[in-house]
């Protein structure tokens, strides 16, 4: 009894864990995110199974990220992807980048940290991207007297891309888009508009599209939870009891197996489809049950154990 107690509390900390399993992004940081991608200005690293973008607000943003979300603040994506020119960096190893980092280095947008090294997949910091939406407002350095390189926070503060001058020791996803968002209401220099409106002009998006995705940034999207496909996660929002839609419009819920080979963001949208947290405890435990029967382990000397399953 005292053994069944203990597992079941073990259980509750791992479901109320997984309800902030995408880390420390908050509920306004995804909304940013979202609303950032509806305008097609940050993409993500790529789709869940469900189509649905994988932002990873909770890793550290790349140097290299930190120059495409650069050319996207200033509209020059399209006129990176016809770059023809070379870069001198002997340490990007994915070639994707190479044009958009060509561009970059020829417009003298970034340079590398040596003559020969970009830092490609070394983590850009909080001084080098408010230098990056500052050069997207306009601002170069040595031309304006109230801005330096190595000393951008003032300057950013000014134009409410931050809320305070004191250096983050880590830049995260999550901090670049709330950077990146604010700028879009920032003015650019000498123009009169913001960088929001110079983008409309330019034919980046459209005035109702950043209409919408001030909606969005607000208010969050329509469907906040997403719908997981068939055969690799669960229901979506309303599905009541979790698992995947059948043909019949009933719920099949997931194996132990396919559970764990789920996402973090799938996984956060299976144990929503549940209707009362307890549910999703009844089902683990009967799921993991139902793999341990099927997959039985003897334990040969403590701490390691042979599956029986393999052994057939």
């Amino acid at each position: 009894m005292k053994k069944r107690i203990i597992s079941t509390l073990m259980v509750l900390v791992m479901v109320f864990s997984m309800a902030t399993f995408a880390g420390a992004a908050n509920a306004q940081q995804q909304n940013t995110a979202d609303a950032l991608n509806y305008l097609q200005l940050f993409l993500g690293t790529g789709n869940n199974a469900d189509g649905t973008p994988i932002y990873e607000l909770d890793n550290n943003l790349t140097r290299e990220q930190g120059v495409m979300l650069l050319l996207r603040m200033l509209g020059k994506l399209d006129e990176a992807e016809k770059c023809t020119a070379a870069h001198p960096f002997k340490d990007v190893t994915v070639k994707y980048y190479d044009k958009y980092l060509a561009y970059a280095y020829t417009t003298k947008l970034t340079a590398g940290v040596s003559a020969t090294t970009f830092g490609f997949g070394e983590s850009m910091t909080e001084r080098m991207f408010l230098t990056f939406c500052l050069r997207a407002l306009g601002y170069t350095d040595g031309e304006q007297a109230n801005y330096v390189w190595n000393n951008a926070y003032a300057l950013a503060k000014e134009n409410k891309l931050v809320n305070s001058t004191q250096p983050k020791t880590v830049l995260l996803r999550a901090d670049a888009i709330e950077v990146f968002w604010n700028a879009l209401s920032a003015n650019v220099v000498g123009s009169g508009k913001t960088l929001a409106k110079k983008l409309i002009d330019e034919g980046v998006f459209t005035e109702q599209a950043y209409t919408e995705a001030c909606n969005i940034e607000q208010n969050g999207k329509e469907t906040a939870v997403p719908e997981v496909p068939s055969g690799g996660g669960g229901g979506g929002a309303g599905a009541g009891t979790g698992g995947t839609p059948t043909s019949g419009g009933e719920t099949k819920p997931l194996t132990w197996v396919e559970y764990q080979a789920l996402s973090g963001p799938e996984k956060d949208a299976y144990f929503a489809s549940f209707a009362d947290p307890m549910d999703f405890v009844k089902w683990m435990q009967e799921a993991q049950s139902k793999y341990n029967e099927e997959n039985p382990a003897i334990e040969i000397k403590p701490g390691e154990v042979i599956d029986l399953g393999k052994l057939k």
